[in-house]
């Protein structure tokens, strides 16, 4: 619903939350974690690109049955792209990805 006033501030030039599950449960996605070179982060929104793995930052507390109730498997993440190259960022995430295959 903010999205026009989001518009007017800061023009065409902003920020966006991505999110992607990966197949392989939670060894899938630790090396993923592990061998992506964009910063780790429990928590989003920074002029850089983060990657945040609720299962194991902000929504560590609960069970998998609760996170798989709020559509988060062990797999889940989420992306906050920031303002870098977007082919460095779609290299980056494609080896990780690759990794974790």
């Amino acid at each position: 619903p903010d999205a026009a006033r989001i518009r007017s501030i800061m023009g065409k030039n902003f920020g966006n939350m991505v999110s992607f599950e990966i197949k392989g449960g939670h060894n899938a996605a630790q090396r993923l974690t592990e061998n992506c070179d964009l910063a780790f982060a429990p928590t989003l929104g920074d002029v850089a690109s983060t990657l945040s793995h609720p299962a194991s930052s902000s929504h560590r507390g609960l069970t998998s049955d609760e996170r798989a109730a709020l559509g988060m498997s062990d797999g889940f993440f989420r992306l906050s792209v920031g303002i870098e190259d977007p082919d460095t960022l779609v290299s980056l995430l494609m080896r990780a990805i690759t990794a974790a295959a």
